[in-house]
């Protein structure tokens, strides 16, 4: 039996393939697999439009977010809500960005996953040889609520569930 999130990237490949009736976003391909007027069960509108701002703004400052990370080796300039985003949208997130329960699987289903899984897996490789200090203090909040958040969504990917193993070594404070 296929887990969950691969019988939904499945269905959003097929979907595309049909010509559905997707509405993409102006600035890039099809990035999520569910329509924003769906009327599914995959969280309401407004939920459904948030998570496309955050796999637009994924996709924009992904490479960049590696790129300081591989050079710095911490974490230097304003990213943590898309790289750990949770239920509330982050203080000074320009987007407001959040997922919610319902749309968490179409978060890790959409165009973004791969580049998401990339940026999370570096920041866990720094903090296992620097700790936590590769994000500012101001940070760590986010990560508790991040691992609150993602250990609650159901039919994980096994890379996610990696991620949230090594981060919970770590003490995060909840502020």
């Amino acid at each position: 039996l296929k887990p969950f999130w691969l019988k939904l990237l499945a269905q959003a490949h097929t979907a595309r393939r049909r010509g559905s009736g997707t509405r993409p976003p102006r600035d890039m391909g099809a990035a999520l697999p569910v329509p924003l007027d769906c009327g599914c069960s995959m969280g309401s509108f407004e939920d459904r439009r948030a998570l496309q701002a955050l796999v637009r703004k994924q996709l924009e400052r992904f490479p960049a977010v590696l790129e300081e990370l591989d050079s710095c080796g911490r974490k230097t300039s304003h990213w943590i809500w898309w790289v750990c985003p949770t239920e509330q949208p982050g203080h000074g997130d320009p987007i407001n960005s959040y997922v919610t329960e319902e749309t968490a699987s179409l978060l890790l289903a959409s165009e973004s996953a791969e580049e998401w899984q990339k940026v999370l897996e570096k920041l866990c490789e720094l903090f296992d040889r620097s700790g936590m200090s590769v994000l500012p203090r101001v940070d760590h909040g986010r990560v508790y609520h991040f691992l609150r958040f993602w250990g609650r969504v159901p039919e994980k990917p096994p890379w996610m569930e990696d991620v949230l193993k090594r981060l919970h070594k770590f003490s995060w404070p909840s502020r």
